[in-house]
């Protein structure tokens, strides 16, 4: 329902975000009452480094906003949770680490506004900003419970992380109703799958009310089907984690709220002290006397270089640097910015550092291919791109930059195997699908090449170039009057394309028909083609009943 957008705060110079609801919501709802409780709830918070802060809400053309603090999270993994998780589960520590966190935010919540109940904790509702910071959002469905004559009144959340009482309207929920969900959303960092699962095409909200009421509390039952990195695998006692564990998730997940942990105060203690016990260190803290750390210089940094001010991402990434002088993601990114300013041999200084100092992370190797891949050095880009996939396989970006950089090579059996590499980890990429349809084509693969192309049509409708090249598949296969429908389509989608209304023409000739066709050859020549010019020439020449040199083809 919601919308969020980026803007810049011209007052206090920092990127924040704007949250309404989509139009066609209004006439739904009570919005500015919905949006002043959330404002209200969400300001109350104040600032915790584990909290998405709200700063004001504004009405605009009787639209409310509410001006939020602006996350961006680690390059390709994406903002919050549920993007990660898409990869798969996380490492034991970093699920710990961020269930640690999480609690902290939750702690904070029940000190600023005691009987605020989230409601809807949830993969997509935690952010991660830049450093792995994991930032809960979304007060939209919070509310303040203080007794029994405050019970709810509707069934609110999302089915996979909600607590038995959330199932019924009027029922009593507290801060135990989060720790429920808590647990559901660290079983799936643990295992990369979901606490409870039921069968797609199904009544979800029927089967998930039944599996939260009566299904077992999931366990971890073996050390190995968990992610744990290699310098910590061998200090760890497999019944001694896995019994933490459990009893962690046992605490969150029982069924009757007064058997699970009393207040997040109680899970963290114990989150705390089983992480110490395995990892003999205590979890990272972000205390609430919050000072800037690097990364989140280097946040504010890659939030101005999406706003386009390079010149202010640059200063914050190198102040980044100068507080943490072994921060590897602050010269990768610094080196992003300078690789947008067209200053590529300061962005290769800031990658190959940013490499020295971590050579185990797959991103600056890929932002490195990138630049050389623009340098025209190809296969130093093939040989980081090689790296990243060795370092992680699901990075499906590489296969797809390694197909544009052999396509562009001509190496067009390697670049249809990386690009069939990317779709089957990301099916429905449609930049590798119509890529990978133009290897078919240069391949006379029609049948192929059209297979692609329609599926990019089938999934967005209004992508005028996979309209465009379909009708190059269509006319290839002497499907002419589908062909000319797509290159049609193509042209209204984008009126601007010389090389539609170009190959529009040739069909319109092909077919007999000169004076649809000069009217294209016109326009493709207006639009600055060259061969519309020449073929405009010929058209007329046809017209006149003049002799010609023949007709191009596509």
């Amino acid at each position: 329902m919601g919308e969020v957008y980026l803007c810049f705060d011209l007052v206090e110079k920092l990127p924040r975000a704007l949250k309404t609801l989509q139009p066609q919501f209004f006439a739904h709802f009570n919005i500015p009452e919905i949006f002043k409780n959330e404002a209200a709830v969400w300001i109350a918070l104040e600032d915790h480094p584990h909290i998405v802060s709200c700063y004001d809400i504004i009405i605009s053309d009787n639209i409310p906003f509410l001006i939020l603090e602006w996350v961006s999270g680690e390059e390709t993994y994406g903002t919050d949770l549920q993007s990660w998780l898409s990869r798969g589960p996380l490492e034991l520590k970093q699920a710990l680490q961020f269930t640690v966190d999480i609690c902290h935010g939750l702690l904070h919540i029940n000190q600023k506004v005691p009987g605020l109940v989230h409601s809807d904790l949830k993969p997509a509702n935690i952010l991660l900003a830049h450093g792995q910071v994991p930032k809960i959002t979304d007060f939209g469905l919070a509310k303040i419970y203080r007794g029994k004559e405050n019970s709810f009144p509707q069934i609110i959340g999302t089915y996979p992380y909600m607590a038995p009482e959330q199932w019924g309207p009027g029922a009593q929920r507290d801060t135990r109703t989060d720790l429920y969900a808590v647990g559901c959303i660290l079983y799936e960092m643990l295992t990369g799958r979901r606490a409870f699962i039921v069968p797609h095409g199904q009544d979800p909200g029927r089967l998930y009310r039944q599996l939260h009421f009566e299904g077992s509390v999931p366990s971890i039952t073996k050390l190995c089907s968990l992610r744990v990195h290699a310098t910590e695998q061998t200090n760890l006692k497999e019944g001694s984690i896995l019994n933490f564990l459990n009893r962690i998730l046992g605490g969150c997940l029982a069924k009757q709220a007064d058997d699970r942990y009393l207040s997040p105060f109680y899970l963290l203690k114990d989150l705390v002290d089983g992480y110490k016990k395995q990892f003999g260190q205590e979890p990272r803290l972000l205390t609430t006397e919050y000072k800037w750390q690097a990364g989140d210089y280097t946040n504010l940094g890659r939030n101005y270089k999406t706003l386009g001010m390079y010149k202010e991402a640059l200063r914050e990434h190198t102040r980044a640097i100068h507080l943490d002088p072994s921060f590897a993601g602050a010269y990768n990114n610094r080196a992003n910015t300078n690789r947008r300013l067209g200053r590529m041999d300061e962005a290769l200084t800031d990658y190959k550092y940013a490499i020295h100092l971590d050579s185990s992370s797959p991103f600056a190797f890929y932002n490195r291919g990138k630049c050389f891949d623009e340098l025209g050095q190809y296969n130093e880009a093939l040989a980081d791109y090689s790296r990243v996939i060795s370092l992680d396989p699901q990075f499906w970006q590489a296969y797809f930059n390694c197909g544009n950089t052999y396509q562009t090579l001509g190496h067009l059996t390697e670049a249809l195997h990386h690009y069939s590499l990317a779709l089957k980890i990301r099916p429905k990429h449609n930049k590798s699908l119509i890529n990978r349809g133009n290897v078919y084509f240069k391949l006379q693969r029609f049948e192929e090449a059209l297979e692609d192309y329609t599926l990019v049509c089938e999934c967005v409708p209004s992508n005028a170039k996979a309209r465009y090249n379909r009708g190059n598949a269509l006319f290839s296969l002497g499907r002419v009057e589908e062909a000319k429908q797509d290159y049609i389509l193509a042209i209204e989608l984008n009126p601007e394309d010389a090389n539609g209304w170009l190959n529009l023409g040739i069909l319109f000739s092909q077919t007999g028909n000169i004076e649809k066709a000069l009217a294209c050859f016109e326009k493709a020549a207006e639009l600055g083609n060259s061969r519309g010019i020449h073929l405009a020439f010929e058209a007329r020449s046809l017209l006149r009943n003049e002799p010609d040199a023949g007709h191009d083809s596509l």
